[in-house]
């Protein structure tokens, strides 16, 4: 699968950057606060 591994070249390209770490903790802050919001709405409607 060329696909798989042109992305992680270009993953190991991009960790060395400061700008894509940026991101990649900017995608998991956003996903922890999401999954934060749904816990609390899924609990408070049961």
């Amino acid at each position: 699968m060329p696909f798989v591994e042109k992305t992680v070249e270009k993953t190991k390209e991009c960790a060395g950057t400061f700008l894509c770490r940026y991101k990649v903790i900017l995608l998991l802050f956003i996903l922890l606060i999401a999954g934060s919001i749904f816990g609390v709405v899924y609990f408070t409607n049961k």
